[in-house]
């Protein structure tokens, strides 16, 4: 569902933009299997490449979505990526399929 920039709460983007930041810390040695996609997405491409002189921000993401590339990480490097991020507090969704979320 679109947002608009006065739905986000600069508090809550922070937060999700440190565990982002947390979350590729912990994935690194999988970061060639890993695709950012979602809201963070266009924030680091506009981050990377707007005109010097545009004033647009990005407002960011409320979440983090991360694609895995199957080619690359097979079931069992799945499963250490849940034991990593299991072992860092990340629990799995009730509600949705691969999904974790840190309370």
């Amino acid at each position: 569902m679109p947002r608009l920039s006065g739905d986000y709460e600069l508090e809550v983007t922070e937060a999700s933009k440190s565990v982002l930041v947390e979350l590729m810390t912990i994935l690194k040695s999988y970061a060639d299997a890993l695709v950012l996609i979602g809201g963070w997405a266009p924030y680091f491409l506009l981050e990377k490449h707007k005109s010097p002189t545009s004033d647009f921000r990005h407002v960011g993401s409320v979440d983090i979505d991360l694609v895995i590339d199957p080619q690359i990480i097979d079931e069992e490097r799945y499963a250490t990526i849940t034991k990593m991020l299991l072992d860092r507090g990340y629990r799995p969704s009730p509600q949705i399929f691969y999904q974790f979320e840190k309370k």
